[in-house]
This record gives structure tokens, C-alpha cells and sequence, in this order.
């Protein structure tokens, strides 16, 4: 059995290819790597977020998995401050985007960040230093918890006879709040892989250097998502790691370095060359 069938992407909305589209979805931008033909859909299980331990063991089971890779740490870092500040305590814990409202995908969408963008932005900095120094942060990012949750998902696949599990990192993004929540995840997410035994696939590392080279803002499609180019990159960082491990697990897999499909190649889309100039 061709080990693709095999391969689950558990995690948020961007493992189904949101806002783009799943044709450029990251998670088969990844599968490219092991020979996945184009035509077949990767197996996904979205809008999960790290309170949903026994929906990915579930899944897990039903799909008989055997590589496990989990995209997890966005929701938790995404509640808006009007619900913090009016809304009591608890958080919200699900998905930001709706699946009631049917969602047409655009390939060219990209963020553009505007006068108001900046501004909201800048105020939502303000606001979450405000309530770190009111000793209230907790109401809207508690690294703890998420810490103790994602320890509980961990260990409630150990039993499961998982040849792999790829724990990426969170995302970087735009909007600034959720960016410094992410970061405060990173070792978290580091220890935790490091704990269990799963490869950590630093994505939030690798967003950040794209910094370096053009514009960081290409690879989003608003403060939060990815664009098509982010899709892309972030696709093949883990199809890296994924190629390795399903080797590693066994070499009979995969077919010999010669006859790997070419993965894109990383260049900006022309869209996006108009927002790095």
C-alpha cells in the first residue's frame, strides 16, 4: 500500500488549502515530495486545534495512520480582545473560519496591509501589553495551558502504532499579537516534540528568514493565512521532513532520488512581486 494513503494532516483550516484553495493546499504541495500524483486529495482533518486530542485519535484509528502530521497553536493565540475585554474568561475554543458560509477560494489573494490594518494592528499590540502588565494576560493567551493541552494530546497517541508524528510549529503571521503569542509557543512546541519523540518542522523559523531575502508579507493572504506563496514554501518544508521519515520507515516507499517528482520552485507569484518592490 502506497504509504500517501496512510498520511493524515490534522490541524486548522490551512491544511485544507484555506483561503487559496486545495489544489495549492500545503498539505499536497507536501505529499508531492513522496511521488503523490496531483490528481488524489490529501487526508485531512481540519479545524482542530489543541482541545481536540480525541478527534485526532479517533481519526487516527478510523484511517488506520501510520504518519501523523499536526498543525496545531493558531486558535489559541486568534480571540479577539472584544471578547476578552466584554465577553468573559473562556475562550472560545474552535475554528476562526466558518464552515456554514460556503467559502469561495482565491489563489491570488493576498494581504495588503492599508492605513486601518496598521492601525488596528498597533491597538491590539497595545491592548495585550495592557493586560500583561494588569497581570491579566491569561485572558487572552495562557502559554501554560496550551502547554499542558498539547503534552495531553501527545500522550494520548503514544499508544497508537504511529511510525511518525511531525509537530510543526506555529505559524508566523502579520497581525503582531498573535505573532508574539506564537512565539512564546515555540519552546513549548520544541520541548514537547523533543519529550515524545516526534520531529518538529519549525515553520515559524522559516517564515521569519523569508524576512531576509523579499517581502514577508507575500507569503499571507490576510493577518492570518496563508497566500499561495506561503502555501508553497510551507508545503515544502514539511515534505522535507515527511520525505524522510517515510524513508526512514522504509526505503521500499519511496522511489530512488532520481525519479522524485520536482517540487515548485520558490519564486514570487507576480502578485506578490508587486507588494515586495
Amino acid at each position: 500500500m502506497s504509504p500517501t494513503s496512510r498520511i493524515l494532516f490534522a490541524g486548522g483550516c490551512m491544511v485544507t488549502g484555506y483561503p487559496v484553495g486545495a489544489d495549492i493546499s500545503l498539505a499536497r504541495i507536501a505529499l508531492r515530495s513522496l511521488g503523490h500524483r496531483a490528481s488524489e486529495a490529501p487526508r485531512v482533518l481540519p479545524y482542530v486545534n489543541l482541545h481536540s486530542g480525541p478527534r485526532i485519535v479517533e481519526a487516527c484509528r478510523e484511517q488506520e495512520t501510520e504518519f501523523l502530521i499536526l498543525q496545531l497553536g493558531h486558535y489559541e493565540t486568534l480571540r479577539p480582545f472584544r471578547k476578552i475585554l466584554f465577553g468573559g474568561n473562556k475562550a472560545k475554543h474552535n475554528s476562526s473560519v466558518s464552515t456554514s458560509v460556503p467559502f469561495v477560494p482565491d489563489p491570488k489573494m493576498l494581504y495588503r496591509p492599508t492605513l486601518h490594518h496598521r492601525f488596528m494592528n498597533a491597538r491590539r499590540f497595545v491592548l495585550a501589553h495592557a493586560l500583561a502588565a494588569a497581570g491579566q494576560k491569561k485572558r487572552a493567551f495562557d502559554a501554560a495551558a496550551a502547554a499542558a493541552a498539547l503534552d495531553g494530546i501527545l500522550l494520548s497517541l503514544a499508544p497508537m502504532p504511529l511510525r511518525a508524528v511531525l509537530l510543526l510549529s506555529p505559524f508566523s503571521c502579520p497581525d503582531m499579537v498573535a505573532r508574539a503569542y506564537r512565539r512564546e509557543l515555540l519552546p513549548v512546541f520544541t520541548a514537547a516534540a523533543a519529550k515524545h519523540k516526534c520531529l518538529y518542522v519549525d515553520v515559524f523559523g522559516m517564515l521569519e528568514d523569508c524576512r531576509h531575502h523579499d517581502s514577508f508579507v507575500a507569503n499571507f493572504a490576510d493577518q492570518f493565512h496563508l497566500s499561495r506563496l506561503g502555501h508553497q514554501r510551507v508545503g515544502m518544508l514539511v515534505g522535507q521532513s515527511l520525505r524522510r521519515v517515510v524513508r526512514e520507515a522504509n526505503p521500499a516507499y519511496l522511489p530512488t532520488m532520481a525519479v522524485w517528482p520536482p517540487l515548485p520552485s520558490l519564486h514570487l507569484p507576480p502578485e506578490a512581486e508587486a507588494i515586495a518592490s
